[in-house]
C-alpha cells in the first residue's frame, strides 16, 4: 500500500492532482475553487481518522 494519498474525486468528475492549478477567478463561479480545496482537505482528514481506527483496534486486538 502506497503512501501517496492519491487523488480525491473532484465535482463535475474531473481529477485534481494535489497540485491543481488554480483557475481564472472569473472562469469558474465564486466559490467553486474553495469548495474543491476544502473537499480535498475532509478527504484528508477522513482518511487520517480511519487510519486511527484500524491502528486502535489492531492494537486492541
Amino acid at each position: 500500500m502506497d503512501d501517496s494519498g492519491g487523488a480525491p474525486m473532484a465535482p463535475k468528475g474531473r481529477e485534481l492532482g494535489g497540485r491543481a492549478p488554480i483557475p481564472k477567478p472569473n472562469s469558474l463561479p465564486n466559490g467553486y475553487y474553495t469548495s474543491i480545496k476544502n473537499h480535498q482537505i475532509i478527504q484528508r482528514i477522513l482518511k487520517l481518522l480511519t487510519l486511527k481506527k484500524i491502528r486502535l483496534k489492531m492494537d486492541s486486538v
